[in-house]
């Protein structure tokens, strides 16, 4: 919805300018009335498709936005109007009575009000309020100019809404859970949400090829796909996934079995426009491209799509993981293909061809994904083989996201995991020389030469690529991290103590806290490390969460050490909010009044997870 926002912002600044001419127009009530009569001068006469929305309802609308926005958040439920408003105002109702005044206020003029770049808004706040029923209504009154609505740069919008808002109506239509409330006047026959769908998409009908290729139209086709499937994604987009955003999100919603025959015909629609030449224009269009992830990612259509982007030939199909478009289909595509599909890929695709498509700037999240859906160590030695001689490259070029995806997969396959580490140490230079490899990890998070390492005096800061490295070697198995972790522990303590204290390189000291594969005895001289600084990490944003990981590890002597050093810094970590977290969380206030109590539980719960950790260990 980013370009809708883009161009009301616009529309609000000149819209402010017309308020002013109102102004000082007051004592002329015929130029009021003609500014509410016409279209503003700004939007073209086409942009009213169904006419100007009629200024006594233009002034209703002006008047129940801001109560809506307002109003309806109170956490009573109910208005608190000012004294001055009669009971019957508006303001002086429910939420519920005044969505349902507003409604009959707007009555014959829903299409006029969505397509109006100003009233749009309010409606769409209206359709979020609204109870089944009235949607029930709206979209009733609405279905059969729907193609219209589609293509309108302010109806789309509307219409987005109110899909989204059915969607759950439909699921709850299924399940016999949709309240219906009903007219005082008796009752009154309502196609249901599932029936205006079906009737809307009947409409469209031949339409659905040029919809897709409709900026506005388009992500409502989407939009339509998923609620006819039964699935409503609030996945984020796959650049963001890369960069450890929270996973997608998928719901599956019942839905009635008429939408099966409906979802067959759109897509089979849809499918025959695709033929030839057109799947490869689709596929690097920003608009008609997304409607292709969202075919490949329902298993109705998904072979069909698959088989027709594989048939527009390998030199096609590789030039499409390299487009700033059809890299994100490709990586949909990836991310759903079956065994076979992924061999197609492969031979089309990423052989012979990783050291490329690992440093292009848009194919190299596509070889991330593919990385992610390596079943095998084999297939995780065969990329390796393909861009070792690139890793340098990657990793002091900025282009780790390759090399980070290799690391985090050979976690899961120990027979991978010495040939990984030995590139990474061979691309940093630290492979052959002793001193040189004890030097490996500051070498990693700084991405820097050993020279610059040893260097006291030059400044040195931690590089995110470097510390993902980090952290994914640490949780190899312990013969291969021996060497990451010997590097940590080699550092100064003053070192390791301000990278605690680093939003970058303290994840490189908690994932070696958190590590199952890590050996004891090195966490131990790593928390050892930190002696007489616990207090001062505990009131830093980043130390405060070192400090939370070497407690989970720590014994119960080595927490009482732990504790008198707290007690010590009391008054400063009450002065920090990071401070106050962590004295909360380990009990200052209890060790202070009943030491003894407080060893006796600790020493409890000490006995109570290595039993935990010895039960799922023998599983």
């Amino acid at each position: 919805m980013e370009h809708r926002n883009a161009k009301r912002k616009r529309h609000r600044s000149k819209r402010n300018i017309t308020t002013d001419n109102n102004d000082s127009n007051q004592t002329h009530p015929q130029h009021q009335d003609h500014h509410h009569d016409a279209p503003p001068s700004f939007v073209v006469a086409e942009d009213y498709p169904f006419g100007p929305v009629p200024g006594d309802i233009l002034e209703y609308i002006d008047r129940i936005d801001p109560l809506l926005d307002e109003q309806l958040k109170q956490p009573s439920n109910r208005f608190n109007p000012p004294e001055e408003h009669d009971n019957n105002d508006d303001a002086a109702l429910d939420p519920a009575l005044l969505v349902e005044n507003v409604y009959s206020e707007v009555a014959t003029h829903e299409l006029a009000l969505a397509t109006d770049p100003r009233c749009s808004r309010t409606l769409e706040k209206l359709l979020r309020r609204s109870n089944d029923y009235q949607l029930r209504v709206f979209l009733s009154s609405i279905a059969e100019h729907i193609p219209v609505l589609f293509r309108h740069r302010f109806g789309s919008h509307v219409c987005q809404t109110l899909l989204g808002v059915c969607a759950d109506v439909v699921d709850r239509e299924v399940r016999g859970e949709s309240k219906v409330e009903k007219e005082d006047g008796g009752e009154v026959d309502v196609p249901t949400i599932s029936e205006s769908i079906v009737s809307a998409c009947k409409t469209l009908h031949g339409l659905w090829v040029s919809l897709i290729q409709n900026r506005y139209a388009t992500h409502l086709v989407r939009s339509l796909l998923s609620l006819l499937s039964g699935e409503s994604s609030t996945a984020p987009s796959q650049r963001k996934q890369a960069n450890n955003a929270q996973p997608p999100t998928t719901l599956k919603r019942k839905v009635p079995s008429s939408f099966a025959e409906i979802l067959d015909a759109l897509a089979q629609e849809l499918l025959d426009g695709a033929e030839g030449v057109a799947v490869r224009t689709w596929a690097v269009d920003p608009v008609t491209s997304p409607v292709l992830q969202i075919l490949i990612g329902l298993t109705e259509t998904r072979a069909k799509i698959v088989e027709m982007i594989l048939g527009c030939g390998e030199d096609e199909v590789r030039s499409l993981v390299s487009d700033r478009v059809g890299a994100h289909l490709m990586e949909k595509m990836i991310s759903v293909a079956d065994a076979g599909t992924l061999q197609k890929l492969d031979k089309a695709v990423f052989r012979g061809h990783l050291a490329t498509l690992s440093q292009d700037p848009c194919a190299n999240f596509v070889v991330q994904r593919r990385i992610e859906r390596a079943g095998s160590a084999n297939e995780l030695a065969a990329i390796l083989e393909e861009v070792q001689p690139i890793i340098e490259a990657l990793l002091f070029n900025r282009r780790s996201g390759v090399l980070v995806s290799l690391v985090q997969a050979c976690r899961a396959h120990a027979q991978v995991q010495g040939r990984m580490l030995k590139a990474v140490l061979e691309a940093i230079g630290a492979a052959e020389e002793k001193e040189k490899t004890l030097q490996c990890a500051p070498m990693l998070l700084y991405l820097a030469k050993y020279e610059t390492v040893i260097d006291e005096v030059q400044a040195k800061r931690a590089q995110l690529n470097g510390s993902l490295v980090l952290q994914g070697l640490v949780g190899f198995e312990q013969k291969h991290n021996k060497v990451i972790v010997e590097s940590v522990l080699a550092q100064r303590p003053t070192v390791v103590f301000n990278w605690a204290r680093d939003a970058t390189s303290s994840r490189v000291l908690e994932g070696v806290l958190e590590s199952k594969t890590v050996a004891e005895d090195r966490k131990k001289r790593l928390v050892k490390m930190f002696q007489e600084q616990f207090g001062e990490m505990s009131v830093d944003k980043y130390g405060s969460h070192v400090v939370d990981k070497c407690w989970d590890f720590a014994d119960v002597e080595t927490k009482v050490q732990m504790m008198e050093e707290f007690v010590k810094s009391e008054r400063k970590m009450q002065q920090s909010v990071y401070g106050q977290a962590v004295q909360r969380r380990v009990g200052v206030e209890r060790f202070k009044r009943k030491r003894s109590e407080w060893v006796v539980h600790e020493e409890g719960r000490d006995r109570k997870r290595s039993m935990f950790d010895d039960l799922v260990g023998n599983r």
